[in-house]
């Protein structure tokens, strides 16, 4: 059994309960913002998002560990909400980002939208719905 990305069982755990408290979650919290941070300062960038300096929201957001298989991930605490914002944060290794993206796209995640480069990524499934 895969394990889950850091934070990810606080974003489970978020989604079966009270969403509207969460940055960028829609007012009636049926579709909620998740982000997933990579690169070197993933980490750092994940626990300001989970701690912001009052008044902001927390933000749902889960970190892929610098130097880790994202394949090794279990990504299905973000499937269903789409698009998930790709966020990189110091430096980024160009092939842990493709195999995070393929991971969560394997996951079930539909669209994936990555913040620095304004790429898109889709699955096939979402691709024939869209």
């Amino acid at each position: 059994m895969k394990r889950l990305p850091p934070f990810g069982r606080q974003i489970t755990q978020a989604r079966q309960g009270n969403l509207p408290g969460y940055w960028g979650t829609s007012p009636d919290g049926r579709h909620p913002s998740l982000w997933c941070v990579v690169g070197s300062r993933a980490w750092d960038a994940a626990r300001a998002a989970w701690n912001p300096p009052q008044p902001r929201s927390p933000r749902l957001v889960t970190a892929c560990p610098p130097g880790e298989d994202p394949a090794d991930m279990d990504w299905q605490c973000l499937a269903g909400a789409d698009p998930v914002l790709l966020v990189r944060a110091g430096d980024v290794d160009g092939d842990q980002v493709h195999g995070l993206v393929v991971a969560m796209l394997t996951a079930g995640v539909g669209r994936i939208l990555d913040m620095g480069t304004g790429n898109r990524y889709m699955s096939r499934e979402a691709d024939h719905a869209a």
